[in-house]
């Protein structure tokens, strides 16, 4: 009896195809969450004035770039990891800011109606 040996390197072959198909669209998923990274650490320097979005923003932009750093593409998440990092501190050093000089206001208004008050 005669053994059928084409479908073996067939059946190897589609199997190393289909394990390059997977290793392709794991590098597309990350090169994509490379991408997203950089975008939301873009947005989130361009949005430091409303700063929840730009905080959001940031954070996303950071985990997206902390898990596509080993198989995305380096320098996009690189980016990503640093302007949503940059717009984080611009976020909350702008908060502080606000903050600050709105009790400053409003305790000078509290004297100058307990002045004349």
């Amino acid at each position: 009896m005669e053994e059928n040996n084409n479908t073996t390197p067939i059946k190897q072959e589609n199997r190393e195809s289909n394990k390059s198909n997977v290793n392709n669209r794991q590098l597309l998923k990350y090169q994509k969450l490379s991408t997203t990274s950089m975008i939301l650490g873009i947005v989130s320097i361009v949005t430091v004035c409303m700063s929840y979005v730009s905080i959001i923003c940031g954070t996303l932009g950071i985990v997206f770039g902390a898990i596509s750093l080993k198989n995305g593409k380096k320098n996009f998440s690189k980016t990503g990891i640093i302007l949503g990092s940059l717009g984080i501190v611009l976020s909350i050093i702008l908060l502080v800011v606000i903050v600050s000089y709105s009790v400053n206001f409003f305790m000078d208004l509290l004297r100058t109606i307990a002045r004349f008050g």
